[in-house]
């Protein structure tokens, strides 16, 4: 029940609902800590380090995600969501600029903006968002077929067609919390200039108070923990029950769908890694015709490893791939002196991911370890070679790139 003045004038400083609401919260929170370290592999060193990391992670995203958002004062959020080396949790791609929004589907909004000119644009719709269940896709949208002859767009977001003329995007009306998700994808990082995005308010009717009721308030703190035991269940089994059936140092197919928010045409391969510092894993796969594809490191708890000081991802842009058409890719702890490293920071253990955008076919890679000082042996001989002079020039363009892209 929510909270009258005079209860509060009366000396009760915080109600009873709230109060059991930050009870909840906190015995939830103390569970998913107990859940969190009671994995076997949390005693080693980097992924003990990772889940104190990832259980504070889960708390500010959870904030910026459950229980911040005001549906009627939209805006798109960028550096609370999924910026480099702070909000890493959920595998976030290194190629894509993501974008959030939380608005009410009974609503309507005019989003508009200039395209860029990034591979792929793509808007999607999910109907919720983890803190209030399975946020199912809703709907994509790619603003290619509407541009003007600048390069200019802009929809119209709401239940209902708004008529002749305006480019519609669909909103579900029994949700008050659609979300926008935005991947703005860089492919050539050093010449892409990212999308400009902007939203408002478009239905004429007032936007109501800036604050939200104590009710409300306790509804999104549930959420909160909603939201971070999903995205526990989601990624606790790559480190026990995904490795124990598709064993170390192999990929499989991650049983991801729209119900969870991944994209539609996008399909995931994961690959639990195992290495010493004196070790690599060439991972061999032959390129499909696909819009396209990356692969980059992430830590056990699905934490995206550095990418603005670090080559720990590589997509089909800056990938090298050999006259066979195959990429063969280099993941070790040390710089072989080859393109196509996926440095691996120092971390011994943990996560590899794929994505392929719109593939003819999925092909799963090949994956041998080899020991450091034999891997020329098991590379083409025509394998470039890779100075460490070279390796700085790549790694400081690329982060002049990220750090454009994020306004850093």
């Amino acid at each position: 029940m929510p909270t009258s003045t005079s209860q509060l004038q009366q000396g009760a400083a915080i109600s009873p609902a709230m109060d059991a609401a930050w009870k909840r919260y906190l015995e939830g929170l103390e569970a998913l800590r107990q859940r969190i370290f009671a994995t076997e592999m949390v005693w080693r060193p980097e992924t003990h380090a990772a889940a104190h990391y990832f259980l504070m992670n889960a708390q500010a995203s959870a904030f910026t995600t459950c229980f911040a958002p005001k549906q009627t004062y939209p805006a798109f959020y960028v550096h609370s969501t999924f910026e480099p080396n702070i909000f890493t949790w959920t595998l976030p791609n290194p190629d894509f600029h993501y974008r959030w929004a939380f608005i009410d589907g009974t609503r309507t909004y005019r989003v508009w903006g200039h395209r860029g000119n990034t591979l792929w644009l793509d808007i999607q719709v999910n109907r919720s968002h983890w803190c209030d269940d399975e946020p199912t896709v809703f709907g994509n949208y790619q603003p290619e077929g509407i541009l003007d002859a600048d390069g200019n767009f802009e929809y119209i977001l709401s239940a209902t067609d708004p008529g002749p003329g305006k480019h519609w995007i669909k909103l579900d009306p029994s949700s008050r919390n659609n979300v926008l998700l935005i991947r703005d994808t860089h492919y050539d990082w050093v010449n892409t200039r990212g999308a400009e995005l902007h939203i408002e308010l478009h239905d004429g009717l007032p936007a109501g108070p800036c604050f939200l009721p104590e009710a409300e308030l306790e509804r999104r703190l549930d959420g909160c923990l909603r939201l971070m035991n999903f995205v526990v269940e989601h990624f606790q089994p790559h480190i026990t029950t995904n490795p124990q059936r598709t064993g170390i140092n192999r990929f499989h197919q991650s049983n991801v769908n729209t119900k969870g928010g991944s994209h539609p045409v996008a399909v995931y391969l994961l690959l639990p890694y195992e290495i010493e510092a004196d070790e690599a894993l060439i991972i061999d796969v032959e390129i499909p015709q696909t819009m396209y594809w990356n692969i980059h490191l992430g830590d056990v708890w699905g934490g995206t490893a550095d990418y603005l000081q670090h080559q720990s991802c590589l997509n089909g842009a800056q990938a090298h791939v050999d006259a066979d058409g195959h990429a063969r890719l280099v993941l070790s702890t040390q710089d072989p002196g080859v393109p196509n490293w996926l440095d691996a920071i120092g971390c011994l253990h943990g996560i590899a991911q794929f994505r392929w955008y719109k593939t003819s076919k999925v092909n799963v890679p090949d994956v041998r370890k080899v020991k450091l000082a034999d891997l020329h042996q098991e590379l083409p001989a025509a394998t470039p070679r890779v100075s460490r002079e070279e390796r700085k020039r790549n790694i400081d363009a690329r982060r002049a790139a990220i750090m454009r892209r994020y306004h850093y």
